[in-house]
């Protein structure tokens, strides 16, 4: 049996909390330290893994015996604490997005030259019913694919003032998602062209400067469509629902529920509500991108989340902000 990856979690905020759940109970990690600039935080976080706890990345680096980085902070710091880890030859696992397009090409860069695994978390490919119907296009090629992403609760002011926008906060995951199911053959379809709207009508989010909802519709080369709708705001619970048209007919995957319990009665037909929120829809999901991290740093699986995805999906968020601003659709750049 192989000694567990040891790890440095950056970061002991909503993201740094669920990846710790997996560090808690996968046997393919150990904890080594949590670090964050809150004190408290990191010491409560570090106690919950029984390991240490720090508050300045930097020493964390140069004291501490790991073999890998967790990057769960804030937006704007990702791209830093990815190129200082990878500087040090720690392989690095980092939340999306990892950074502008040159950043996203430094950082690729620097774990080359390090011979060091760099994965970026794209976590929906690895949840087991996307999966399932991703397994079931298998070679084909869907015509269209709808994707619906609509968050509950609504983030707070803070987060939304660092999270990047929604494009790259929050639909980036559904670019990912319909780039992977339009694949066929391929690992991947990029989109040639894409058109977007937005809206805004929550009082909170029109006061702070944010879209509440973006539509985008993105264009493949041959001819299949994507459209994707994406809220910040759901009063029933988090909707993630994915539909696959195409001559093998149609694939649809529902929201998971409260319950699987859906009543008949005379009076209609009542079923539960989507589950909360993200944490508590992809558990599995968190764990299995986790576990499949800690095997490509062990050299027993290649990464799945590749550069030029990553590369793909930047180019794809600018074309969707480009198309907001000017109303108009937009071409995506396409690199080799």
């Amino acid at each position: 049996m192989k000694k567990p990856v040891r790890v440095i979690l950056l970061g002991a905020g909503r993201a740094g909390s669920f990846h710790s759940t997996t560090l808690r109970v996968s046997p393919a990690f150990e904890a080594v330290a949590v670090v964050d600039q809150d004190a408290d935080r990191a010491r409560t976080l570090a106690a919950s893994l029984g390991c240490a706890w720090k508050t300045d990345p930097t020493e964390a680096f140069d004291t501490l015996d790991a073999d890998a980085v967790i990057v769960a902070t804030t937006t704007h710091t990702h791209t830093r604490f990815a190129q200082e880890a990878l500087s040090r030859r720690y392989h690095v696992f980092c939340e999306k997005p990892l950074g502008e397009l040159d950043d996203v090409r430094d950082c690729y860069r620097l774990a080359r030259d390090a011979d060091r695994a760099l994965m970026v978390a794209f976590q929906r490919r690895f949840d087991p019913e996307f999966n399932a119907l991703r397994t079931r296009i298998g070679e084909a090629t869907p015509q269209l694919v709808k994707l619906t992403s609509r968050d509950s609760p609504i983030p707070s002011e803070a987060y939304l003032k660092t999270s990047g926008g929604i494009v790259k906060d929050c639909m980036v995951h559904d670019i990912d998602i319909a780039n992977w199911v339009m694949g066929g053959s391929e690992t991947h379809r990029v989109p040639v062209r894409v058109s977007a709207v937005g809206y805004a009508h929550h009082p909170d989010l029109k006061a702070w400067g944010e879209f509440e909802g973006v539509v985008v519709t993105m264009q493949y080369e041959n001819g299949s469509l994507a459209v994707i709708d994406v809220s910040r705001t759901c009063n029933y619970g988090y909707d993630q629902r994915v539909e696959a048209f195409g001559s093998f007919g149609m694939l649809q995957l529902d929201n998971r529920r409260e319950s699987a319990v859906i009543a008949h009665t005379g009076e209609g037909v009542v079923s539960a509500k989507p589950l909360y929120s993200f944490p508590q829809r992809y558990p599995d999901a968190y764990r299995l991108e986790l576990e499949h991290f800690a095997a490509v740093v062990q050299g027993d699986a290649a990464c799945r989340i590749l550069e030029s995805q990553v590369i793909a999906t930047e180019h794809i968020c600018e074309a969707i902000e480009r198309a907001i601003e000017t109303g108009a659709s937009q071409p995506v750049t396409q690199e080799p």
